[in-house]
């Protein structure tokens, strides 16, 4: 018995002491942060100024939203179990917020950056690879076009529009889709919850599809209630990814709460 509430005891105080933050989803994080870039670590050195913060410089691959130079600071908490600094020469997804009490462009482990060559063992999670790196292509092509196209999401954690069948994409197996590979609509949402208009920003380039894609969406799209109504009626993105699967077969789904 003694073995066991040892046992118990550090669990708890491991759980205690664990990193636990809220990390957001892709399209979260790149619409609060104020840089978006890929970049790769150069070197990570004291700031002698203020406490906590540390000088995180970057070589920087793509930069998809603001500007950049060579260095952010990262910022650590003294105490805190979510302490984070990527290893030298690794190639990073970061992003940055502006700190408006100093002005720094700061980061932290609970900003969602993620590595982008991470390595893997296969013999304890086989699939674990292919699902990360399934998912970086299309993180990294989604915030191209964002870039490219001067889009910045709205965002409001409260309001996640989703499709309630997956199965109104069935039909557009196959489809010549044209155009980019990516459609970007504004949602916009009345206080309790309802949808009352659906705008296409930028849409695939089929014109006849474009029109019986729309009116698919939205008889299908809804939105996952919270307990409390909201405040005013806001506007959300919702976003839709053209690709090819495995079959090399077209098909069509849904970016929001990529992560």
């Amino acid at each position: 018995m003694k073995t066991l509430s040892i046992l118990i005891t550090l669990l708890i105080s491991i759980k205690s002491f664990a990193c636990d933050c809220y990390k957001k989803d892709f399209l979260e994080a790149y619409a609060d942060a104020d840089i978006v870039l890929t970049a790769k670590v150069v070197d990570i050195t004291r700031n002698g100024k203020s406490a906590g913060y540390s000088n995180l410089n970057l070589e920087p691959i793509d930069i998809y939203k603001g500007n950049f130079e060579n260095q952010i600071k990262l910022y650590n908490e003294a105490k805190s179990m979510c302490v984070f600094y990527p290893p030298i020469d690794t190639t990073w997804l970061f992003f940055a917020t502006k700190d408006t009490n100093n002005g720094y462009y700061t980061m932290r482990w609970c900003n969602s950056s993620k590595q982008l060559d991470k390595q893997f063992y296969n013999n304890r999670a086989p699939n674990a690879e292919k699902h990360y790196y399934w998912h970086v292509p299309l993180t990294l092509d989604l915030f191209q076009f964002l870039s490219k196209n001067k889009l910045n999401p709205n965002y409001d954690s409260k309001i996640q529009p989703i499709i309630e069948s997956f199965s109104i994409f069935d039909k557009y197996k196959n489809a010549d889709i044209e155009g980019g590979k990516f459609a970007y609509y504004e949602v916009t949402v009345d206080k309790s919850y309802n949808i009352v208009n659906l705008v296409p920003i930028i849409e695939f380039g089929n014109p006849k599809l474009r029109e019986e894609l729309l009116t698919d969406i939205y008889n299908n799209l809804t939105i996952l209630k919270q307990k409390t109504s909201l405040s005013d009626i806001t506007t959300v993105t919702f976003i839709l990814h053209y690709y090819k699967d495995t079959s090399n077969r077209t098909r069509i789904r849904t970016v929001n709460g990529l992560r």
